[in-house]
């Protein structure tokens, strides 16, 4: 029987990636504007509200753009404009795992009890740090050699991926951080405590993006998945007054 069972496990880790990948984890509840999906082997196609969400796609918005992908499980999360993610892992089974690698822009996402019971199976990596958490609601942003997160609800677990500059940070609900490249990590803080020019400090880099801003007044706004895309006028320039810039090319 052992040496049935070590030759499944052969079989099955010998499939090729492709028959792996094609799993549906999901679909696109919610569209506006244009967003594209890259899948392996193919180019990047055009997304439409209702269609499948593999695991292994990588969705990229455009300028004025926001996609909602609804998981199988009940999470969801929010794709904001000229961003790009990857669903590199999706399994909320008996022993949970999902792994979102977010490349650029703005993600904000709402994570179901599948997750609860294993800690940071649920994560969101950027090329920062890595956002590890259970059943939860927050939000971040990468942006350039910069990564910010805010909580909701729930507990996030923030891991800088730096090796000069190792750490871990715990963030409760109605607190920030940043990670910066080349730059120790620094402790939470509240949101609801900043003035907004501290707020806009914070998550400076987000504004380049083309992510708006969720510290309003110095006040911290409650995340709303049913609100609309915010549009150009709504949202600050990019540094010097300038547009965010273009989209990173795939893999970029």
């Amino acid at each position: 029987m052992i040496w049935l069972f070590a030759v499944g496990l052969g079989c099955l880790l010998a499939l090729p990636v492709s028959a792996q990948d094609d799993q549906v984890v999901g679909s696109v509840s919610r569209l506006q504007g244009q967003a594209q999906v890259v899948r392996a082997g193919q180019a990047a196609i055009a997304v439409a509200q209702g269609d499948d969400v593999l695991r292994s796609d990588r969705l990229i918005t455009l300028e004025n753009a926001l996609v909602e992908v609804l998981f199988s499980d009940g999470s969801s999360f929010t794709l904001d404009e000229n961003a790009q993610v990857t669903i590199a892992q999706y399994a909320p089974g008996a022993a949970p795992q999902g792994l979102l690698q977010l490349t650029r822009g703005r993600l904000r996402s709402r994570v179901s009890s599948a997750f609860s019971s294993r800690k940071d199976s649920y994560q969101v990596q950027t090329r920062e740090g890595v956002m590890g958490v259970q059943g939860t609601e927050f939000e971040v942003i990468a942006a350039l050699r910069e990564t910010s997160v805010i909580v909701y609800s729930g507990v996030v677990s923030a891991t800088s991926l730096d090796p000069a500059f190792p750490g871990t940070q715990i963030l409760q609900p109605g607190q920030m951080l940043s990670i910066r490249a080349g730059e120790p990590m620094q402790p939470p803080v509240q949101a609801s405590g900043l003035t907004q020019a501290a707020a806009g400090m914070l998550i400076n880099a987000a504004i380049g993006s083309g992510g708006a801003q969720a510290i309003i007044s110095g006040g911290f706004q409650a995340f709303d998945p049913t609100a609309p895309a915010l549009t150009r006028s709504d949202q600050p320039a990019g540094p010097g007054g300038t547009q965010p810039p273009p989209p990173r090319p795939p893999g970029g």
